[in-house]
C-alpha cells in the first residue's frame, strides 16, 4: 500500500517521540515435514453413480452398464497432500471412459485412450503405494422407494398412499433444504417441491434408470405452544446435583438411589440474561414419592414477561450396580489398529519413519466407565496397559509397538524381492544395506555362487563390527596369498573362536567352499547356542552323513529354528551359496 517501503526506498527518519512508539517483534519461521500418508479411501463419481470397493491394495471400480462407453469424471479421495500418478498427479480424472473388451472384461481409459489397470498414490514426501484396479459393471437400479423423511432431525410418520406427516416443536423454523429424504437405493434422486398449501410438499423420487418414478406427499406442522423468549431462557439447571436437559420436549430428571425428596431439595438455575431477570424456584413433594420443581424467570423491568419451567423429579428405585468390566475393545497407535493375540497381548506395526509417544496410544475400553493407564516398559516398544473398572476390577494388557524398517535400496540387477523363487532376496538386500555383504562389479549379486571359508569369515566379522586394521595372529600355512580385509577377518573369527583350521593340519582352507555343517558351527558359536545339551527329537533323513564334530551344532541350530534343510535332508557336506549365507547373516543379526 501507499505506506509500505522496501530496501530500495529511503525510510523517513523517526523523531525521538516516534522511536518511543516503536515495537520490535521476533519472527520464527518453521517448515513442516513432508507428509508420508498415501492411502486411497474412495474412488467414484461425485453423484455416486460410479463407486468402488477398496480392500488392501485392490480397488474394484463398479460402473452401471448405462455408463459403459460414456464419458465421466472420476474423483479420488486420498491422504492429505497425496496425488495419483495416473491422474496426472491430481485426484481427479476428467473425461474418463470404461470400455468393454473382447473377453467380456472392462477397462478404464483416460481422455487420450490409455488403459489404466493400476493406480499409484504418491505421498507429499515422494513415497508411493501401488493399487491394482479392476472394473466391474452392475445393472441400473429401478428402485424409487424411500425409507423415511426427516425435518430438522424429526422423523416423519408414514401414512396411506405415500403420505407422510411430521410435527415440529413450537418456534421451529425450517426451509425446503431442511427436508431430508432417505431413498432405499443410494442411486435414486429425490426432489422436494413446496405445494400450493403452506406446509404441504411434493417429493418426487427418480430411480437410477431415469424412468421409474414415485411421488410422495409430506405435511409439516409446527406446534403452536408458546416459545420462551431468548431473554427469559435458562442457560443451565441442576436439581439435586443432576443436570436437566433443557432441550428435551418434557423436562425430567432422575436422582441417585437413596436421595430424599424434600422441599429443601437443591435447585440451581442460571439464566442466560443474568441480572436482567429474576429466577425463583419451588419444590413440591408429591404423594407418589416424586417431586415437581417449578422455576420461574421474570424480567426485572417488566414483570408481565415471565417464563416457567416445570421439571418432573424421580429417584432411582434400585441401588446402582458398579460396572466390573475391565476389558478393552481395541488399541490404536497413530490411528493404526493393534492386533489382539493370546493372554491379553496386543501388537501393532507402524509405517517406516513413524514417531510416536505414549500419548499416541489410544485404548478403547468396552465399558465407558472404565479407565486405562499406559506405561512404557523396560523394553523399548513394549507397554503395559492397566484398565480399572468402575468397581475397582483391574486387568492388565501388553502392547508391543514395532516401526517398520525404512525401504531398503536394491543395488543388484539379479535380485527381485517380489520373486517368490528368490526366498533369500530380502535378506540379501538387508545384509547389503548393513555392509555385511557386497555384490560384483557387473551390478549383480550372483546368489548361486559358492562362498569360501575366507569370504564367510569376512561376512561374520563385518556383522560383529571388527577392526580390520587390527593385528590378528595367524599361524596357518595356506594364508600366504590372502590379503587385506579377508586376512584380517579370518584372524578375527579365529581369535573369537568362531572358526578354526582343519584338524591335524596347519591349514585354514581360505579358498575352500564352506560346507553347510561348517556354517552351522559358526552360527551356533556366534549366537552362543548350547551345543552340549542338545535334544534330537526329529532327525534329518541324512543324519548319518553329519560329521561327529558338527552334529550337536547342526541340531542346536535346527531346534532354534535357524536351519531346516530342505525339510527332509540337511546335506551337511553341501556347499553354502551367497543367497543362503545372506539369510544366515540376517538370522545372526536379528538374534544378536
Amino acid at each position: 500500500n501507499s505506506n509500505s517501503w522496501n530496501s530500495a526506498t529511503t525510510p523517513t527518519k523517526l523523531t525521538d517521540a516516534q522511536k518511543n512508539l516503536a515495537q520490535k517483534y521476533d519472527l520464527t519461521v518453521t517448515v513442516a515435514e513432508a507428509n508420508d500418508a498415501k492411502e486411497l479411501t474412495a474412488l467414484g463419481t461425485e453423484d455416486g453413480a460410479i463407486s468402488s470397493t477398496i480392500e488392501g491394495a485392490a480397488v474394484t471400480l463398479v460402473v452401471p452398464t448405462t455408463l459403459v462407453g460414456k464419458v465421466f469424471d472420476l474423483v479420488a479421495t486420498v491422504s492429505e497432500n497425496a496425488t495419483i500418478n495416473e491422474f496426472q498427479d491430481s485426484t481427479e480424472l476428467n473425461f474418463a471412459t470404461v470400455v468393454k473388451n473382447a473377453d467380456d472384461t472392462y477397462t478404464l481409459k483416460n481422455s487420450d485412450g490409455t488403459a489404466i489397470s493400476s493406480l499409484t498414490v504418491k505421498a507429499q514426501d515422494g513415497t508411493v503405494k501401488n493399487y491394482t484396479l479392476t472394473v466391474k459393471t452392475r445393472e441400473v437400479e429401478s428402485d424409487a422407494t424411500i425409507t423415511g423423511i426427516t425435518v430438522k432431525d424429526v422423523a416423519a410418520e408414514a401414512g396411506e398412499e405415500n403420505a407422510y406427516t411430521v410435527t415440529l416443536p413450537a418456534g421451529t423454523e425450517y426451509t425446503v433444504e431442511d427436508i431430508v429424504v432417505a431413498t432405499t437405493s443410494d442411486t435414486a434422486k429425490a426432489v422436494v417441491e413446496a405445494g400450493e398449501t403452506e406446509g404441504v410438499y411434493t417429493i418426487t423420487v427418480t430411480a437410477e434408470d431415469g424412468t421409474t418414478t414415485a411421488t410422495y406427499t409430506l405435511t409439516v406442522t409446527v406446534d403452536d405452544e408458546p416459545v420462551i423468549p431468548a431473554e427469559l431462557k435458562l442457560e443451565s439447571l441442576t436439581i439435586g446435583g443432576v443436570a436437566v436437559d433443557l432441550e428435551a420436549a418434557e423436562l425430567a430428571v432422575e436422582l441417585p438411589y437413596g436421595t430424599e425428596l424434600t422441599e429443601a431439595l437443591a435447585v440451581e438455575a442460571i439464566a442466560a440474561a443474568g441480572e436482567a431477570v429474576k429466577v425463583e424456584s419451588a419444590v413440591v413433594v408429591n404423594e407418589d414419592g416424586t417431586a415437581t420443581v417449578t422455576v420461574t424467570v421474570t424480567d426485572v423491568n417488566d414483570e408481565t414477561k415471565t417464563a416457567t419451567y416445570t421439571v418432573a423429579v424421580t429417584v432411582a428405585t434400585e441401588e446402582p450396580v458398579l460396572d466390573s468390566d475391565a476389558s478393552i475393545s481395541g488399541i490404536t497407535v497413530k490411528d493404526v489398529a493393534a492386533e489382539a493375540g493370546e493372554e491379553n497381548a496386543y501388537a501393532v506395526t507402524l509405517p517406516a519413519g513413524t514417531e510416536y509417544t505414549t500419548e499416541d496410544i489410544v485404548v478403547a475400553t468396552t465399558s465407558e466407565k472404565a479407565t486405562a493407564e499406559v506405561k512404557a516398559g523396560e523394553t523399548e516398544g513394549v507397554y503395559t496397559i492397566t484398565v480399572t473398572a468402575e468397581d475397582g476390577t483391574v486387568a492388565e494388557y501388553t502392547l508391543t509397538v514395532t516401526v517398520e524398517a525404512a525401504p531398503v535400496e536394491n543395488p543388484f540387477q539379479d535380485i527381485d524381492p517380489e520373486d517368490p523363487d528368490q526366498w533369500y532376496a530380502k535378506s540379501v538386500l538387508n545384509a547389503a544395506a548393513k555392509g555385511y555383504i557386497f555384490g560384483y562389479d557387473d551390478g549383480n549379486f550372483h546368489a548361486a555362487d559358492n562362498v569360501t571359508r575366507a569370504q564367510f569369515a569376512a561376512f561374520v566379522a563385518r556383522l560383529d563390527g571388527f577392526d580390520k586394521d587390527a593385528a590378528y595372529e595367524l599361524n596357518f600355512s595356506d594364508m600366504e596369498y590372502v590379503y587385506g580385509d579377508l586376512k584380517a577377518a579370518v584372524g578375527y573369527c579365529v581369535s573369537k573362536g568362531y572358526m578354526n583350521g582343519y584338524g591335524g593340519t596347519t591349514k585354514f582352507g581360505p579358498n575352500d567352499t564352506i560346507t553347510r555343517q561348517e556354517m552351522a558351527i559358526v552360527l551356533a558359536k556366534v549366537l552362543k547356542l548350547d551345543t552340549k545339551n542338545v535334544t534330537v527329537t526329529e532327525k534329518f533323513e541324512d543324519d548319518d552323513k553329519i560329521a561327529d564334530w558338527a552334529y550337536n551344532a547342526v541340531y542346536a541350530c535346527k531346534n532354534a529354528g535357524y536351519l531346516s534343510g530342505d525339510g527332509k535332508n540337511f546335506d551337511p557336506t553341501g556347499s553354502t551359496d551367497r543367497g543362503m549365507a545372506a539369510v544366515v547373516l540376517m538370522q545372526m543379526d536379528s538374534a544378536k
